[in-house]
């Protein structure tokens, strides 16, 4: 479901409305949106109640849709992914404690952290989530490949952690 965000400016709805249109090819009229303060569309589609994806098959990730950075990484990963993208499962975690905390994801870490469930129902988080994530895009794979190296994982994640935690101590969610 989209919601209006309090407090936010016209232009961030324009680019989630436009976003969202992009993705799931749904229309939604601007202005109808900013005046209804309420649900517009729910998306009908291989999803349960709590928006999980049913195919085994399918990477899902879990995502901080709250964070603009990262709506714009995930929009950027799709461009790049292409095809190669398909198969992946995007889940917004805002507002999803419980479902996060029934697949055994902590809901705070998962704000600090990326995390993939993979096609054998695993779960990986940080580092390990971007390298399976890096490796479906031929263009990203030596990356993975890099930062998957012992010397260079744990500043990687280092870096990371530092950037997370100042974004959202900015935003007032740490």
């Amino acid at each position: 479901m989209i919601w209006p965000q309090k407090g936010a400016k016209s232009t961030k709805f324009k680019f989630h409305i436009q976003y969202f249109q992009k993705a799931t090819k749904v229309k939604i009229d601007y202005f109808d949106f900013l005046l209804r303060k309420q649900p517009i569309v729910k998306l009908i589609s291989c999803e349960d109640e709590s928006g999980m994806s049913k195919d085994k098959k399918q990477i899902t990730v879990f995502y901080d849709g709250a964070c603009p950075t990262c709506v714009r990484d995930r929009f950027h990963y799709e461009k790049l992914a292409g095809n190669e993208g398909k198969n992946l499962h995007w889940f917004d975690i805002t507002g999803q404690e419980s479902v996060l905390q029934s697949l055994g994801i902590d809901p705070q870490k998962a704000l600090r952290e990326l995390h993939v469930k993979i096609e054998n129902q695993e779960i990986l988080s940080e580092v390990d989530a971007y390298i399976v994530l890096m490796e479906k895009v031929p263009r990203l794979r030596p990356l993975a490949w890099f930062i998957g190296r012992p010397l260079i994982r744990p500043v990687v994640s280092r870096i990371y952690h530092w950037q997370v935690d100042r974004r959202l101590r900015r935003t007032g969610r740490l």
